[in-house]
């Protein structure tokens, strides 16, 4: 497997940063995206004191934040939501999931800090599930950011072993690629229509070899963002739980800054706590706290 790394070009100021922006809207697609899916940039067009990047999950869109970035809009923060390669297109059951690489999510994280740092004094970074990998990839990557926000990250499957990681993810890379729907097949009409019913093998395996990249920096240096936020839910059904709580682990023995919430079992909510047009979604609950977390 080639190295991961991260290639920061920071803005230096609020029209670098624009560009920046630019460069995430016209990245070329094979079929045109679904209206809501389009990276999401919400501005007070100028540079402000804070600002904030989200991160959007697996098979999902920059959609499933954009509730929550109106609220952090409203509060002052310049809001940029990429929409991850891949990702955000019309047709649901588009194959090209598959073309989806650790590269690509780093290089399209990169860019979003990038513009951040033109756009806001003070940078925070948030992500869920596979947003919430490439979030701690980038509190150990990209110095800019204050803090790292890291919900609900998909290290692995709840049903996998955490020893089996590693090896599937090989095993996924080499082999055709598979779908994999979230549910039955008719889960297509029950979903968010911006979101993809199914997900890749490849894809997923390109997601787990960038959470093996970040276990290994982790063992080895302290995270050089500020400050690190890990919030976990107890009733995901979705994640290894015990490798999520496994990090901030290996984040303390490194003296990093670390500040841990979970949401309870009796909360009653599902994996994605974040798009509020999840049917099981809670925004009342949720969105306060993750703003309270930030500050």
């Amino acid at each position: 497997m080639s190295k991961l790394q991260a290639s920061p070009h920071p803005a230096q100021d609020y029209a670098e940063a624009v560009t920046h922006v630019e460069m995430l809207w016209n990245r070329p697609i094979v079929s045109p995206l679904f209206p809501n899916s389009r990276t999401i940039f919400l501005t007070h067009g100028k540079r402000t004191q804070r600002g904030i990047v989200f991160l959007h999950g697996y098979t999902n869109s920059p959609h499933q934040f954009r509730a929550l970035g109106e609220r952090y809009h409203a509060r002052g923060f310049n809001v940029l939501i990429p929409r991850m390669p891949h990702h955000g297109l019309a047709n649901r059951l588009t194959d090209d999931l598959r073309n989806l690489t650790a590269e690509k999510l780093i290089a399209t994280a990169d860019i979003a800090i990038d513009a951040a740092a033109g756009f806001a004094d003070e940078i925070t970074v948030m992500g869920l599930s596979m947003g919430g990998v490439l979030t701690a990839w980038t509190a150990h990557t990209r110095p800019e950011i204050k803090q790292a926000v890291v919900i609900s990250p998909a290290f692995g499957a709840d049903m996998i072993p955490n020893w089996l990681v590693p090896p599937l993810a090989r095993l996924f890379r080499l082999l055709p690629n598979q779908f994999i729907w979230w549910g039955e097949k008719n889960i297509v009409e029950e979903i968010q229509p911006h979101t993809y019913p199914r997900m890749s093998s490849r894809g997923l395996a390109e997601l787990w070899r960038l959470g093996l990249a970040v276990r290994k920096k982790a063992r080895r240096k302290k995270p050089v963002a500020d400050k690190i936020i890990l919030v976990l839910n107890q009733n995901d059904k979705s994640i290894d739980y015990q490798m999520a709580a496994m990090m901030e682990t290996l984040w303390r023995k490194k003296k990093t800054d670390v500040r841990r919430f979970e949401f309870l079992v009796e909360d009653q909510l599902e994996h994605d706590i974040i798009d509020p047009e999840n049917v099981m979604a809670n925004s009342d609950l949720v969105n306060p706290i993750l703003e309270s977390l930030v500050g």
